[in-house]
């Protein structure tokens, strides 16, 4: 298990210049529980007494914004507490908060007079519920008088992106509907043309049109128009998926290879949709066909 305090914002003097930054009060387990690693320096430990009044731990972006060449040991003038902090290690950059937001500076303290407001702890997944019995048990020994209340990680992250989750269900539901009331369009389409070019077809067989050929003449009308669909909804999607991708300071880069693997499938779908009707339009007896001439 691991602790934590409430996070702050607050701020101090790093050689001579103001930084503002995250503060939060954690305990020597802390790092390794949520498996952030210590890049430079060491961790707060039980072997060094002074810790608690004396360190801070730091992350890549309090350095940078810093301007510190080499943090370790560095002085942090706190001077609402009216003292001077060392740094003794430094954090990888994790995020603390949603993807929505840039990671802050951040400083990880020991101060003992500060509030503990979190405990983490890591749990077997065989039995949840007895795992919560059991440290229910152990809170209660020591807290009577407040609710036992408690939330699991992985679920805390995923509700910071329930309007996305939402916007992920409107929108495959929406491509799902769409693409089965195109392919039903296309279907209809492919067979009010192989009826209606059902003596040409004829001819062209006995002229010695293959199987294949007359499926591509049948169907290549309507790769053309899907071309053409996919030529003009490109634009829009590349668009509308560098808005969205706005709201994310760490985001994924929209590369050309998307796009061309959505109008592959987009082909695959119209091809798969008409090459049905158009097979069987191309595998006619001829004579029926043209017996009525």
């Amino acid at each position: 298990a691991a602790f934590k305090g409430n996070y702050n914002g607050t701020g101090a003097k790093v050689d001579g210049r103001d930084i503002g930054f995250g503060y939060i009060g954690v305990d020597d387990n802390f790092l390794s529980t949520l498996q952030i690693p210590v890049l430079k320096g060491r961790n707060f430990s039980k072997s060094f007494s002074t810790d608690p009044e004396e360190s801070i731990i730091v992350n890549e972006a309090f350095v940078r914004e810093a301007g510190l060449k080499n943090p370790i040991g560095q002085e942090v003038d706190f001077q609402w507490k009216n003292k001077k902090l060392k740094i003794i290690g430094v954090i990888r950059d994790y995020h603390y908060a949603s993807l929505k937001d840039t990671i802050k500076p951040l400083v990880l303290v020991q101060d003992p007079g500060y509030r503990i407001g979190t405990i983490f702890a890591k749990l077997d997944t065989k039995d949840i519920p007895a795992t919560m019995r059991a440290i229910e048990k152990i809170f209660r020994q020591h807290i009577r008088n407040l609710p036992f209340e408690y939330q699991f990680e992985d679920e805390t992250n995923l509700r910071r992106y329930e309007a996305e989750a939402k916007w992920k269900q409107m929108i495959t539901l929406a491509a799902v509907l769409s693409i089965f009331v195109s392919c039903i369009g296309l279907f209809g389409l492919a067979t009010f043309n192989a009826e209606t070019r059902v003596k040409e077809i004829g001819i062209r067989k006995v002229l010695g049109a293959s199987v294949a050929s007359i499926t591509a003449l049948l169907s290549i009308d309507f790769v053309k128009l899907v071309l053409i669909a996919i030529v003009i909804a490109l634009p829009f999607s590349y668009y509308g998926a560098n808005v969205w991708l706005q709201k994310f300071p760490y985001r994924i880069e929209i590369t050309w290879w998307y796009f061309v693997l959505a109008a592959v499938l987009a082909i695959s779908i119209a091809v798969c949709t008409v090459g049905y009707q158009s097979i069987r339009a191309a595998m006619l007896n001829p004579v029926r066909s043209l017996r009525s001439e």
